[in-house]
């Protein structure tokens, strides 16, 4: 996901605005830079929406217990702790992962490959999408 050239022009600024959306470590943050763009630069254009959603989609993310999500080929791979003595595998939050899957086994499933245990949604086209699934997970 990137922003588009025509959007902010300079190579330099636009990393800059990568690094301070990649810094923003809540909603009021997020909030503040996506206002802070609109008053500089106008509009979102859609590319840039979606890269402020994938801030959020990390969060999430990071919140159910993955260490890694991966979005491609139309799926989303959420990978979990890789230390299988880990203390999550016993918490809450994984046990609501399981819950989840169990009682929606069309949507996701868990397996395991290269020895890390992972999370496998399928049908998942856009950040859109993925939030929603995990939303589901979380609530």
């Amino acid at each position: 996901l990137l922003s588009p050239d025509n959007y902010v022009n300079n190579v330099s600024e636009r990393l800059a605005l990568s690094q301070e959306l990649d810094n923003c470590k809540n909603e009021e943050a997020l909030d503040i830079f996506i206002n802070s763009l609109t008053d500089r630069f106008g509009e979102l254009p859609e590319a840039v929406v979606e890269l402020c959603e994938s801030i959020k989609l990390r969060w999430l993310a990071k919140s159910i217990g993955f260490e890694k999500l991966v979005i491609k080929s139309k799926k989303m791979l959420g990978y979990f702790v890789a230390k299988q003595d880990s203390a999550y595998y016993q918490s809450p939050k994984f046990t609501a992962v399981l819950k989840y899957i169990q009682t929606n086994p069309k949507n996701c499933k868990m397996n395991e490959k290269n020895s890390k245990l992972r999370l496998v949604y399928s049908d998942v086209d856009s950040i859109a999408k993925a939030l929603s699934n995990l939303r589901l997970i979380e609530n």
